[in-house]
C-alpha cells in the first residue's frame, strides 16, 4: 500500500544480481488514484522488453501496464490482487475513517497476514507512518474499488502470481 518501493529493497537487491531492476516509487505528496499511477508508470517504463512486478497495492497497476504496453513480456504479482476480496461496501467507510484511529498492529496484520514477520511488520509500520493520511486514504479507496481482472484478461504473455507461499503460473497465448 505504500508505493514507495521501500518494501521491495531486499527483493530488488537479490534480483538485481540476475537482471537489471528498476523500482518506480509513487509520489507521496499527491493522493493519486490508480488511473494517474498507471499513466505515471507507463510514462516511465522501459522502451525495450521487460517483466513487470506488482506487489500488493501495485498489482492492479502492473496488470493494467502489462495490458497496455506491448513490450511487457511477463507479469509477476506478489501478494496482490486483480479485484480486492474485501466487500465494496467498505469503500464509503474508507472515505470517512481516519486510519490514524486504527492501531498500527491491526493495519499491519491486515496488509501482511501470515507473512508478518517482526522485521517486515516493523518496516511496513515505519513506511506507512511516513505517508500522508490523504495518500493512504486514497490508496485504500482505490484498492477497494479495484477491477483490474479485465486488464488481466487482455494480457497475453506469461504471468505468475505469488501468494502465501503458493505460486500459480499462466502461459496464455
Amino acid at each position: 500500500m505504500d508505493g514507495t518501493g521501500k518494501m521491495l529493497t531486499t527483493f530488488a537487491a537479490q534480483f538485481s544480481t540476475y537482471r537489471p531492476v528498476r523500482v518506480i516509487s509513487y509520489p507521496t505528496d499527491q493522493a493519486l488514484g490508480y488511473e494517474d499511477l498507471i499513466a505515471l508508470v507507463v510514462s516511465m517504463a522501459r522502451k525495450d522488453s521487460f517483466v513487470i512486478v506488482g506487489e500488493s497495492f501495485s498489482g492492479p497497476i502492473a496488470i493494467e501496464v502489462a495490458a497496455t504496453l506491448r513490450n511487457v513480456v511477463g507479469l509477476v504479482l506478489a501478494s496482490s490482487f486483480a479485484r480486492h476480496p474485501a466487500p465494496s461496501f467498505l469503500t464509503p467507510m474508507a472515505r470517512i475513517v481516519d486510519l490514524a484511529w486504527i492501531p498500527n498492529s491491526m493495519i499491519v496484520a491486515g496488509l501482511l497476514g501470515s507473512a508478518a514477520t517482526p522485521e517486515l511488520a516493523d518496516r511496513l509500520g515505519r513506511v506507512l507512518a511516513g505517508l500522508p493520511r490523504e495518500v493512504i486514504r486514497r490508496r485504500t479507496i482505490e484498492v477497494l474499488q479495484s477491477t483490474s481482472e479485465i486488464g488481466f484478461a487482455r494480457f497475453i504473455a506469461p504471468s505468475c502470481v505469488y501468494m502465501d507461499d503458493s505460486i500459480a503460473w499462466s502461459t496464455k497465448e
